[in-house]
């Protein structure tokens, strides 16, 4: 069963498109930080990679995924889905984050 859309001038509407907003620019930063941080140390512990390469590497592409969720975040359908998404990925980045830093707070 389907909803019909919010008409576009209701209150739900504009506190969907709010929390879109919101998840877009906090939660696309948010997320960037954490994928960028954990694809630092997996590139310096699973490949090798100098420091200082590696948080280059991950620095450039964090732009790129913050772009990539921000698109993403008014791609998807259902709001619920993309804070829920988020916060699994996120999650995910924290665990990555914990365990090669050796179980120790960052």
């Amino acid at each position: 069963m389907t909803r019909a859309p919010p008409a576009p001038r209701s209150g739900r509407y504009r506190l969907a498109i709010f929390s879109r907003v919101l998840a877009a620019v906090v939660g696309g930063y948010a997320l960037s930080a954490l994928i960028s941080t954990a694809l630092t140390l997996l590139l310096v512990s699973a490949i090798g990679v100098s420091r200082a390469n590696s948080v280059l590497i991950a620095s450039m592409l964090s732009f790129a995924i913050y772009a990539g969720v921000a698109v993403w975040v008014f791609a998807i359908k259902r709001l619920a889905a993309v804070w829920a998404m988020q916060a699994t990925i996120g999650c995910g980045c924290l665990v990555v984050v914990y365990l090669l830093n050796g179980f120790q707070p960052a």
